[in-house]
């Protein structure tokens, strides 16, 4: 991925989450727009559906800060196999967030959340790439020479973007500091990304 590439990425982020924010604090419309895939929101891809079940038990058994390894490796392995669907995004941002609480939120050695962490990165990447091909096929557009403000336009009705975008800025700055912290330099294409206050905080226990 070029530079350019990935600071157009990074910009867009704080776009789309400061929509997703907006959506949040306005009342849903039941004429919203149609949903890209709706066939698989409608019946739900089953290995989307266990992996939300164990996301949704990833406090359980967990003492102060630290969980329990248990549900969140299953939510992992079930949002792992989901994302087998080759067109699936939901399922690769779920396994982001799955990844990253995992490497954030259990006692997990430094080495083991580096592995976990970077494997974060790398799914976004994927993500952001099936994000890309939707509206290359539906408006014959790459990001690479879009502006932000032109990839958040082009996203702005896709439900998957905002979580896309926020959860990738996450695993790529978690995964910057857990690769400084192991005294390894950070590659020439990191990209400085922020999270914004879209879909949650990943820096503490969801105890909602």
């Amino acid at each position: 991925m070029s530079l350019r590439t990935s600071a157009l990425r990074s910009l867009a982020i704080f776009l789309l989450a400061a929509a997703a924010d907006a959506q949040q604090q306005q009342p849903q419309e039941s004429s919203g727009p149609p949903n890209p895939h709706p066939i698989e929101r409608q019946q739900g891809n089953p290995y989307i559906i266990e992996g939300d079940r164990h996301y949704s038990r990833r406090q359980d058994k967990r003492v102060a800060a630290i969980a329990d390894k248990g549900e969140i490796a299953a939510a992992v392995r079930a949002y792992d196999t989901a994302s087998e669907a080759a067109d699936s995004v939901e399922a690769r941002w779920k396994l982001i967030r799955s990844l990253v609480f995992q490497g954030l939120y259990t006692d997990i050695d430094a080495q083991g959340r580096l592995a976990v962490l970077e494997k974060a990165r790398r799914v976004s990447e994927n993500a952001v790439g099936l994000l890309e091909g939707r509206v290359k096929r539906a408006e014959g557009k790459e990001f690479a020479g879009l502006t932000p403000a032109e990839i958040a336009e082009t996203l702005r009705k896709d439900t998957d973007a905002p979580p896309t975008f926020y959860w990738g800025a996450v695993a790529w700055g978690q995964w910057a500091l857990a690769r400084l912290r192991r005294g390894r330099r950070l590659p020439r294409s990191w990209p400085p990304a922020r999270p914004g206050p879209a879909h949650g905080r990943p820096d503490r226990l969801d105890l909602a």
